[in-house]
């Protein structure tokens, strides 16, 4: 579970890699965000490229 505040990250091991995000009551995709929108300048220090 990711707890709000925080972001959802995943990295192929192979050759494909399958990743899903399932949501409970409450979620409001008006509150949901994607790190690629976000300009570079706002991203957090640590964030990988290749992850966005």
């Amino acid at each position: 579970m990711i707890p709000a505040g925080w972001w959802q990250v995943a990295r192929s091991e192979g050759g494909y890699t399958l990743m899903s995000c399932c949501v409970g009551s409450g979620f409001d995709f008006a509150d949901f965000e994607m790190l690629r929108d976000y300009p570079i300048k706002m991203r957090p220090s640590k964030a990988q490229s290749e992850l966005i």
